[in-house]
Protein backbone atom coordinates (compact mmCIF):
# COMPACT_ATOMS: atom_id res chain seq x y z
CA UNK A 1 0.00 0.00 0.00
CA UNK A 2 1.32 3.46 -1.29
CA UNK A 3 0.76 6.48 1.41
CA UNK A 4 1.16 8.78 -1.53
CA UNK A 5 -0.24 8.79 -5.40
CA UNK A 6 3.04 8.36 -7.94
CA UNK A 7 2.93 11.36 -9.74
CA UNK A 8 1.53 10.07 -12.95
CA UNK A 9 -1.45 9.42 -11.07
CA UNK A 10 -2.04 13.38 -10.13
CA UNK A 11 -3.20 15.92 -12.85
CA UNK A 12 -2.38 18.97 -11.06
CA UNK A 13 0.57 18.86 -8.79
CA UNK A 14 3.09 21.36 -7.85
CA UNK A 15 5.67 19.60 -5.44
CA UNK A 16 7.22 21.77 -2.57
CA UNK A 17 10.52 19.96 -1.00
CA UNK A 18 9.76 20.39 2.72
CA UNK A 19 13.24 21.92 3.36
CA UNK A 20 12.61 24.33 0.52
CA UNK A 21 10.43 26.38 2.63
CA UNK A 22 12.06 29.18 4.78
CA UNK A 23 11.23 29.30 8.43
CA UNK A 24 9.14 32.29 7.53
CA UNK A 25 6.68 30.38 5.39
CA UNK A 26 6.05 30.43 1.42
CA UNK A 27 3.36 31.77 -0.69
CA UNK A 28 2.89 30.70 -4.14
CA UNK A 29 0.53 31.31 -6.51
CA UNK A 30 -0.36 28.52 -9.26
CA UNK A 31 -2.76 27.89 -12.48
CA UNK A 32 -3.84 24.68 -13.93
CA UNK A 33 -2.79 24.72 -18.00
CA UNK A 34 -5.52 24.12 -20.18
CA UNK A 35 -4.55 20.59 -20.61
CA UNK A 36 -4.81 19.93 -16.82
CA UNK A 37 -8.39 22.37 -16.99
CA UNK A 38 -9.24 19.75 -19.92
CA UNK A 39 -8.22 16.02 -18.20
CA UNK A 40 -9.74 17.28 -14.77
CA UNK A 41 -13.23 18.57 -16.70
CA UNK A 42 -13.11 14.93 -18.28
CA UNK A 43 -12.41 13.50 -14.87
CA UNK A 44 -15.23 15.43 -12.98
CA UNK A 45 -17.81 14.75 -16.05
CA UNK A 46 -18.18 18.75 -16.62
CA UNK A 47 -18.40 20.76 -19.65
CA UNK A 48 -15.30 22.74 -19.41
CA UNK A 49 -12.97 24.07 -16.30
CA UNK A 50 -12.23 27.55 -17.90
CA UNK A 51 -10.35 28.94 -15.27
CA UNK A 52 -8.25 27.12 -12.14
CA UNK A 53 -6.08 28.45 -9.68
CA UNK A 54 -4.99 28.59 -6.19
CA UNK A 55 -2.84 30.14 -3.77
CA UNK A 56 -1.19 28.75 -0.45
CA UNK A 57 0.65 29.39 2.00
CA UNK A 58 2.89 27.06 3.52
CA UNK A 59 4.60 26.86 6.64
CA UNK A 60 6.59 24.21 8.13
CA UNK A 61 5.67 22.15 10.93
CA UNK A 62 8.36 20.15 12.58
CA UNK A 63 8.59 17.76 9.60
CA UNK A 64 5.55 18.62 7.93
CA UNK A 65 3.53 21.25 6.65
CA UNK A 66 0.88 23.22 7.03
CA UNK A 67 -1.06 24.22 3.52
CA UNK A 68 -3.53 26.69 3.38
CA UNK A 69 -5.02 29.16 1.09
CA UNK A 70 -7.67 29.25 -1.69
CA UNK A 71 -9.10 27.59 -4.87
CA UNK A 72 -10.74 29.55 -7.11
CA UNK A 73 -11.96 29.28 -10.65
CA UNK A 74 -14.89 28.44 -13.24
CA UNK A 75 -16.68 25.08 -14.07
CA UNK A 76 -18.41 25.16 -16.93
CA UNK A 77 -21.54 22.49 -16.82
CA UNK A 78 -25.03 21.83 -18.04
CA UNK A 79 -28.35 23.49 -15.95
CA UNK A 80 -30.00 20.33 -14.38
CA UNK A 81 -33.25 21.72 -14.82
CA UNK A 82 -32.97 23.61 -19.15
CA UNK A 83 -29.96 21.77 -19.94
CA UNK A 84 -28.49 24.95 -20.98
CA UNK A 85 -24.42 25.47 -21.02
CA UNK A 86 -23.91 27.90 -17.53
CA UNK A 87 -21.13 28.49 -16.00
CA UNK A 88 -20.82 28.52 -11.68
CA UNK A 89 -17.90 29.78 -9.74
CA UNK A 90 -15.29 27.91 -7.33
CA UNK A 91 -14.12 29.95 -4.44
CA UNK A 92 -13.01 27.10 -1.92
CA UNK A 93 -10.71 28.00 1.38
CA UNK A 94 -8.27 24.73 1.89
CA UNK A 95 -7.95 24.93 5.80
CA UNK A 96 -10.64 26.50 8.20
CA UNK A 97 -12.28 25.52 11.38
CA UNK A 98 -15.63 23.22 10.62
CA UNK A 99 -18.59 22.45 13.18
CA UNK A 100 -21.14 20.07 13.38
CA UNK A 101 -24.60 20.75 14.87
CA UNK A 102 -26.48 17.86 16.02
CA UNK A 103 -30.40 17.76 17.57
CA UNK A 104 -31.59 15.12 19.59
CA UNK A 105 -34.47 15.21 21.38
CA UNK A 106 -34.96 18.63 21.69
CA UNK A 107 -30.99 19.32 22.86
CA UNK A 108 -28.22 20.65 20.54
CA UNK A 109 -24.74 19.48 20.29
CA UNK A 110 -22.23 21.47 18.85
CA UNK A 111 -18.48 19.88 18.03
CA UNK A 112 -16.12 21.89 16.49
CA UNK A 113 -12.38 22.65 15.65
CA UNK A 114 -9.84 24.16 16.88
CA UNK A 115 -10.58 27.70 15.85
CA UNK A 116 -13.90 28.46 16.48
CA UNK A 117 -15.30 29.51 19.97
CA UNK A 118 -18.65 28.61 20.35
CA UNK A 119 -20.55 29.40 23.79
CA UNK A 120 -22.26 26.80 25.45
CA UNK A 121 -26.43 27.93 26.08
CA UNK A 122 -29.43 26.25 27.17
CA UNK A 123 -30.32 22.83 25.99
CA UNK A 124 -26.65 22.50 24.19
CA UNK A 125 -23.36 20.87 24.65
CA UNK A 126 -20.60 22.40 23.09
CA UNK A 127 -17.89 19.53 22.65
CA UNK A 128 -14.72 20.58 21.27
CA UNK A 129 -12.21 18.74 19.50
CA UNK A 130 -8.81 19.11 19.84
CA UNK A 131 -7.49 18.86 16.35
CA UNK A 132 -8.90 18.86 13.16
CA UNK A 133 -10.40 15.24 12.30
CA UNK A 134 -12.02 13.42 9.14
CA UNK A 135 -15.55 13.79 11.72
CA UNK A 136 -16.04 17.21 10.38
CA UNK A 137 -15.69 15.79 6.77
CA UNK A 138 -12.83 16.66 4.11
CA UNK A 139 -12.02 16.25 0.25
CA UNK A 140 -12.44 12.13 -0.20
CA UNK A 141 -11.89 10.79 -3.64
CA UNK A 142 -11.86 7.16 -4.84
CA UNK A 143 -11.53 5.62 -8.31
CA UNK A 144 -12.15 2.20 -9.57
CA UNK A 145 -10.22 0.78 -13.15
CA UNK A 146 -9.83 -2.43 -14.28
CA UNK A 147 -6.39 -1.81 -15.40
CA UNK A 148 -5.21 0.07 -12.44
CA UNK A 149 -7.29 -1.26 -10.01
CA UNK A 150 -8.63 0.95 -6.82
CA UNK A 151 -7.04 4.17 -5.86
CA UNK A 152 -8.38 6.43 -2.85
CA UNK A 153 -7.20 9.48 -0.99
CA UNK A 154 -8.58 11.19 2.00
CA UNK A 155 -7.86 14.72 3.34
CA UNK A 156 -4.14 14.43 4.28
CA UNK A 157 -5.01 17.71 6.38
CA UNK A 158 -7.43 16.07 8.81
CA UNK A 159 -6.77 12.93 10.97
CA UNK A 160 -6.91 9.64 9.70
CA UNK A 161 -6.45 11.00 6.06
CA UNK A 162 -4.36 8.70 3.69
CA UNK A 163 -4.05 7.78 0.40
CA UNK A 164 -3.94 3.99 -1.06
CA UNK A 165 -2.87 3.30 -4.54
CA UNK A 166 -3.45 -0.25 -5.58
CA UNK A 167 -3.46 -2.31 -8.68
CA UNK A 168 -4.85 -5.77 -8.93
CA UNK A 169 -2.82 -8.36 -8.18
Amino acid sequence: MNKTASPASVLWSVPVAVEDIPDSGLHIEIEAPAATRAALAKLAAVRELPELAAVFDLTRQGEGVHVAGQVSGRVGHNCVVTLEPIESPVDEAVDHPRLHVEIFRDQFTISHEPGITIESRERSEVRPFAEKTMYFGGVQVARWAPDTGLAAAADSRRGGGVAFDGAPS
